[in-house]
């Protein structure tokens, strides 16, 4: 299994379940307007297949959640996972966290209220990111074990690449 694949099991598992309220808290379900409240910003490209299915997701639930032709406002960053791959293989995490946080910053000027980026691997440069945003960053392994708390889940099995493996996050 790929890793966008357990991704894509992750997410629609936590979806079917409704575990995905920090993805989602954002959303309005009020009767009359349906509106969001808040805008997504996505810092994707690093595992495109992942970025995709977390895209189709969010808006599959918020057309879901909120009816008609409603969907999520999304500002979207795809960043080139062929410049970071070859630092990720040298265990560069310094330059790797400074060139996620450089483009975090870039998404950030678009307005959006929030950065999550759907991607284990690069949560090992979280703090490096974080430390280049003004807004919150949703870190991946913060949403996933409070959604496996709060569902009183004693055992996960997590299927991920060999980078993803070693770290430490989980």
């Amino acid at each position: 299994i790929s890793g966008s694949c357990a991704i894509f099991v992750f997410i629609e598992v936590f979806v079917m379940k409704g575990l995905c309220s920090t993805f989602f808290f954002f959303y309005s379900s009020g009767p009359s307007t349906g509106t969001l409240q808040k805008v997504i910003g996505l810092l994707g490209g690093l595992g495109w297949p992942s970025t995709v299915t977390v895209y189709e997701t969010i808006n599959r639930v918020a057309n879901e959640r909120l009816g008609g032709t409603n969907t999520a406002q999304i500002l979207m960053n795809s960043v080139n996972l062929g410049v970071i791959m070859p630092m990720i293989e040298r265990e560069d995490w310094e330059s790797t966290g400074r060139y996620l946080g450089e483009q975090a910053q870039i998404l950030e000027k678009a307005g959006p209220d929030f950065v999550m980026m759907p991607c284990n691997t690069p949560h090992r440069c979280a703090p490096d990111i974080e430390d280049h945003l003004s807004v919150p960053f949703i870190h991946i392994a913060d949403s996933v074990g409070r959604a496996i708390q709060n569902e009183g889940v004693p055992k996960v099995l997590l299927l991920g690449s060999k980078y993803t493996m070693q770290l430490p996050f989980y």
